[in-house]
């Protein structure tokens, strides 16, 4: 009889604890979803609401659910998050300018990661790629993430709005500027400063016949392109030998024709198949 009275105790105390515990993630459950309602959106809102769908769908006590009716509970809506919030395409350039650069300056915790991208999308002159250049250091000095993409964008910019001179610049100090081109941006600038060597050839001046001639200036920025290839570890193609060899040719000059020379001779000892001069 003790026996019998003892286990039916401990069992009533088993079913008294396993109700109270219940009863305590229930209402735990229910701060964090009102919590959730209420604050801003952030990147563990899916998982949570995984958790309160489920909890909801499977919360019905026993004592008041009736078999022959369904009812069907409203999911709590929770607010998008941003990472899916589309661009606003009617910000122009100068509007999306001024606020990046007065919130670097006055409130930078304030700004998204993606907003010096969304700027760099926005650019259609040169004068507006260079403004969004000039905002790169500001940028990582207020310790905001800058990746190999950001650079990309930048750099196909300033190709695509003509700012060759201001590129191969920011190209030749990666430690300052943190720009980092790929093969094909270095062959785009490798073929305008070979046209710019071409163009200034036709409108030579014959009187000026010394080092500041505009072909050979044109001439040392095709070197210069060449050897920020190297300086940030890209492999020479053969497009890029040739470019550089009649870039020489190019000019007109005698200087120019010398410096071909030798850079065919560089080219064929790497086994590349360049015509002859």
């Amino acid at each position: 009889m003790n026996a019998a009275v003892l286990q039916a105790s401990r069992q009533y105390t088993r079913q008294t604890l396993s109700s109270a515990a219940c009863r305590s993630t229930r209402a735990s459950l229910a701060r964090a979803c009102a919590c959730a309602c209420a604050c801003p959106p952030s990147k563990h809102q899916p998982r949570l609401y995984s958790i309160l769908t489920w909890w909801q769908s499977t919360s019905a006590s026993p004592a008041t659910t009736n078999p022959t009716t369904t009812t069907t509970t409203p999911t709590p809506s929770l607010p998008p998050s941003s990472l899916f919030t589309p661009n606003d395409t009617s910000t122009t350039f100068p509007q999306a300018y001024e606020s990046l650069s007065s919130s670097l300056n006055l409130a930078p915790l304030t700004i998204r990661d993606r907003d010096l991208m969304d700027l760099f999308f926005r650019i259609t002159t040169e004068s507006e790629a260079l403004q969004a250049e000039s905002l790169v250091s500001k940028w990582r000095a207020a310790a905001k993430p800058w990746s190999p993409a950001d650079s990309h964008v930048l750099v196909e910019a300033l190709l695509r709005t003509g700012a060759h001179e201001v590129l191969l610049d920011r190209l030749c100090n990666v430690y300052k500027y943190a720009l980092i081109p790929r093969q094909a941006d270095i062959e785009a600038l490798l073929r305008e400063f070979r046209r710019q060597c071409s163009a200034a050839n036709d409108n030579k001046d014959d009187d000026n016949t010394g080092p500041d001639q505009p072909q050979l200036k044109a001439l040392d920025k095709c070197y210069r392109t060449f050897a920020v290839a190297l300086y940030h570890h890209i492999v020479p193609s053969c497009q890029m030998y040739l470019d550089l060899i009649m870039a020489g040719i190019e000019t007109g000059t005698e200087q120019g024709h010398c410096r071909s020379l030798v850079t065919r001779d560089e080219a064929i000892s790497l086994g590349y198949d360049v015509p002859p001069l």
